[in-house]
């Protein structure tokens, strides 16, 4: 690691060599870098160092307090639902699934689970957004080309 509780290690006196070329004091770079250091704890503490799943987590609390919020839109609660998601996933990149039929396709197609799949994701710190994409794409393209050839 880069930064270590030692301030007198290389990699802290680099950081807050940038943090002083930005503006703060010595004493406010510090203070910042403790900061900074305090919440990687935390994320490690809590969240196995996996930032996402906090933002999962709450993301999901959003999604649910959107759709009950626009529950009153002539839409099904899987379209808003699907809408919501979307939408936080282009605002605020929300790492969230659309959960699309391809994925539960790709989960029985490869005898695995969606929780795993998810799992493996975040191992990997791959935004499960992105995972999304990929495989609807994937699935997509496996429908044209058995389209074309079938």
């Amino acid at each position: 690691h880069l930064v270590t509780h030692d301030l007198n290690s290389r990699g802290t006196q680099t950081i807050l060599l940038v943090l002083e070329r930005h503006g703060l004091s010595l004493d406010q770079a510090q203070q910042t870098l403790k900061l900074w250091i305090k919440a990687a704890e935390m994320v490690e503490q809590h969240y196995g160092g996996k930032l996402q799943l906090a933002l999962r987590k709450h993301a999901e609390n959003l999604r649910q307090e959107l759709c009950e919020m626009f529950a009153g839109l002539e839409l099904t609660p899987d379209r808003l639902r699907f809408a919501m998601t979307l939408w936080l996933q282009n605002v605020v990149s929300a790492p969230l699934s659309l959960e699309q039929p391809s994925l539960a396709a790709f989960c029985e197609e490869n005898d695995a689970k969606l929780e795993s799949l998810f799992m493996a994701a975040d191992k990997l710190n791959v935004n499960v957004a992105v995972l999304d994409d990929l495989i609807e794409l994937g699935q997509r393209t496996k429908d044209a080309s058995e389209g074309t050839h079938g």
